[in-house]
Parts: structure tokens; sequence; C-alpha cells
């Protein structure tokens, strides 16, 4: 079984370009409801660190002076999804993980965290951490979701933003100097405003790359795919100059 954008697929699964084309989905009825809210004054608040086994969206709000996670939606489960958050010196942890290692499929036991969490399309957005965020520059916002989508949008500011996926989308419209995407079975798009000059190291191995940068002078941006297209064309009517690789293994790349 594998777990892709939050959903399981069994028997041969096909990817195509970040995309199931075959695979049969897992079917059920049964499901557990989660919502919880965990809250922490961002005073002093440099770094945020994220890791999750379920999707993830991260905002920024003018109104807030706390960072707040809301875990919410429905699972299917016999574990548990345990959400932390822990404020050290500078950083804030951020996790929501799973507890417990199998769910149950047509009477069998199926073994590993990957596993435990299905979100499905029937219960809306299916299981969601969402994360609201002042609206201030940090020094650095690191995501790591294993089986779901990763969402980082305007206005969130980092100096450097890393993100790693390994079975799900990842959309970026934060504003950034580094950026750092590392997706395995999802598409990447990116579509930022740049406000200095901007370093990219942006990977996918079975998914298209899109990324638009706005207000660049100068590109030194490369893009490359194995078994995909490649398009370079950055409009260079701005102020500021962007760097580094746009690659895929399996997909299409684009920078513009």
């Amino acid at each position: 079984m594998i777990n892709i954008n939050g959903k399981i697929y069994s028997g041969n699964v096909t990817i195509v370009n970040g995309q199931v084309i075959s695979g049969d989905l897992y079917e059920d009825t049964s499901s557990k409801k989660f919502d919880e809210t965990k809250r922490e004054s961002a005073n002093g608040v440099k770094r945020i660190t994220i890791e999750s086994s379920v999707k993830v969206n991260v905002t920024a709000c003018n109104t807030t002076k706390d960072i707040t996670a809301h875990l919410h939606g429905s699972a299917i489960t016999n574990g548990d999804i345990k959400l932390s958050m822990i404020k050290n010196g500078d950083e804030v942890y951020l996790s929501a993980e799973t507890v417990g290692n199998s769910i149950n499929y047509n009477n069998m036991s199926i073994f590993g965290e990957s596993s435990i969490v299905i979100n499905r399309s029937s219960y809306g957005s299916g299981l969601v951490l969402d994360i609201q965020i002042p609206n201030k520059p940090l020094e650095k916002i690191s995501v790591e979701c294993k089986n779901s989508s990763i969402n980082i949008q305007s206005p969130v500011t980092a100096n450097t933003i890393t993100v790693n996926s390994k079975s799900g989308n990842v959309n970026v419209s934060a504003i950034f100097q580094a950026l750092t995407v590392d997706c395995k079975n999802g598409n990447i798009k990116v579509q930022s405003e740049a406000y200095c000059d901007v370093i990219l190291n942006i990977a996918s191995k079975n998914g298209n790359a899109d990324v638009s940068i706005g207000d660049i002078a100068n590109s030194k941006v490369s893009v490359d795919s194995k078994n995909g297209s490649c398009k370079n064309s950055p409009s260079l009517n701005g102020r500021y100059t962007a760097s580094g690789n746009v690659t895929s293994k399996n997909g299409n790349v684009k920078f513009h």
C-alpha cells in the first residue's frame, strides 16, 4: 500500500508527473474525527520546525501575536494523531504524528506508520494541520510531511524555507531568500515575488516542477529533467538575481 496526497492505494501503483494513473484506491466508510488546537506566543521566535503525517497549511496574519496549530478533519486509523507544540528559546517545534502502527484492511493488519492515516475526499478536506503565524519575517521555516501536501502561503516570510515531502504536492507562495524543496511523489508549484536576491534548490523525483519568481532582473537558474520537458524563460524586468536549480527525474520542469 502507498499513500499519495493522503489517499491510500493498493496493488501495482503507477505514478506519472506526480499523478496516480493506476492502482486500487482504498475504500472504507469508518473514520475518526479530530479537532485539537495548540497555541504559543510568537514573542522572540525566529525559527519554526514542522513535522507532520497529514496535510500542512501555513499562513500568516497581521492580527495575531501567537503561533496557532489546529489539527482537524477525519482519518481512518486504529491509532491516534498526537499534536505537539514546544517552544525552546527562539524556536518552535510543531508536530502532528501518528501514534499506533496498523490499520485494518479486509481483516488484514497493515503495519508501518505511512499506512496509518487516510484522508478521504468524502470527508471534505480530510485531515489537516492548519498553522497560523504572525505576519513578520522569520529566520527559517522547515516543513516535513510524510503522506500529504504542503502549502506555505503568502504573506509568510522567512530568510530560509526548507520543504521535504515524501508523497504529496508542494505549493509555496511565501517570500524567501533561499528555498529548498525535495519532493518524491508529487508536483511542486512555486509562485513568489523576490524582495532580494533568491537562491533555489528545487527537486522532484516523480512530478512536475513549476517555479515562477517575480521582480527578477538576472537569472542564473538552471533547469533539468531526465524524462520530461524543460522550459527556462524568466521575465527579466525586475531588480534582483535568481540562482540555483530546478530539476525533476520523471516530470516536466518550468522556470518563468
